[in-house]
């Protein structure tokens, strides 16, 4: 790449990362100057790592004339910073695909889970955990964005639509994720972002490519699918630890309703023997009556306890 780019490269095409949601941390603003030493020990400027411009083929040759007189060294160099373009926007969307799967679980299971058992510092932790997310897939989203378009830039005329059929343009809706939004049990229909059906054919649908997730290469790149898979996997384990967390949290419940009932039960039958014996002025049926009731109480609370010990359930 070094021996194609010969020359001086004068003024590059540098960038910064536009906003995709509301919430976004960039902006097309020039960004501020730093504060204390500016300057290195040999007096360079610093520059932020994020708005570092690079010696790139895209960065040179930005204008149709600039590519028709090209030499045959110089269109090898745009050949492959294509190939690495390529593999960069595949290894992105895994990432953005890896952090909404972390996020959805963050909210599934973390945020779910507090609501069941408030605890302010408990949610506090969590919802700031899921931010965190959420800010790490909206850079990953926003230099995708930066990448896809430099790729489109340096990808040959004969593929530029098989390019951008692939790659397409990622929007807000496409990496939002919050409690309902990776929920296949919520009562609109549950339909995958275009990112988690990169590889599935035209006529199987989102039930049968996550079952089936067929070993394929990935387009241009001979790479198996098996990261792609890794993904719909992790996605299935992670919907199925959310039940049964969720199963978990039935199981206490029930548990104590079954506690309560029986406590109840005893609590019905002492305070009618209390009554048949404290009362000094009850008929003699008035008391028969008290200790009737209370030994109906009785009778089920051993009943109860009788049913509730078939299943195991630690009682008093």
């Amino acid at each position: 790449m070094a021996r194609a780019l010969d020359g001086s490269h004068g003024e590059l095409d540098g960038f910064l990362l536009a906003p995709i949601l509301s919430e976004d941390e960039w902006e097309d603003d020039i960004p501020e100057p730093r504060s204390g030493h500016d300057h290195d020990t040999r007096g360079r400027r610093l520059v932020d790592p994020e708005r570092q411009v690079v010696d790139m083929p895209s960065s040179r040759w930005k204008t149709a004339n600039d590519l028709e007189n090209l030499t045959a060294r110089q269109r090898r160099a745009l050949r492959i910073e294509f190939r690495l373009r390529m593999v960069h926007l595949d290894e992105i969307l895994y990432l953005i695909r890896q952090g909404l799967v972390d996020q959805a679980h963050t909210y599934r299971s973390e945020i779910r889970s507090s609501a069941a058992h408030p605890s302010y510092l408990k949610d506090k932790k969590a919802r700031s955990k899921a931010r965190t997310q959420g800010k790490e897939v909206r850079v990953l989203a926003q230099i995708y964005a930066v990448s896809r378009e430099r790729t489109m830039a340096v990808c040959p005329a004969d593929e530029l639509e098989l390019l951008a059929k692939r790659y397409k343009v990622l929007t807000g809706d496409d990496i939002r994720c919050d409690t309902a939004t990776y929920a296949p049990t919520s009562s609109d229909r549950f339909e995958l972002p275009w990112i988690w059906k990169m590889n599935r054919r035209a006529d199987e649908t989102d039930d049968e490519y996550l079952s089936k997730c067929e070993s394929r290469l990935y387009l241009y790149l001979g790479i198996e699918e098996m990261v792609e898979r890794s993904i719909v996997f992790r996605t299935r384990w992670i919907e199925a630890k959310s039940t049964l967390q969720r199963c978990k949290e039935e199981i206490i419940i029930l548990e104590a309703e079954m506690i309560r009932c029986i406590l109840g039960c005893r609590y019905r039958a002492a305070t009618w023997g209390s009554r048949a014996s404290c009362a000094r002025d009850l008929s003699p049926g008035h008391q028969a009556f008290a200790q009737k009731r209370r030994y109906v109480w009785k009778d089920l609370g051993a009943r109860a306890v009788e049913i509730f010990a078939q299943f195991g359930v630690g009682l008093p």
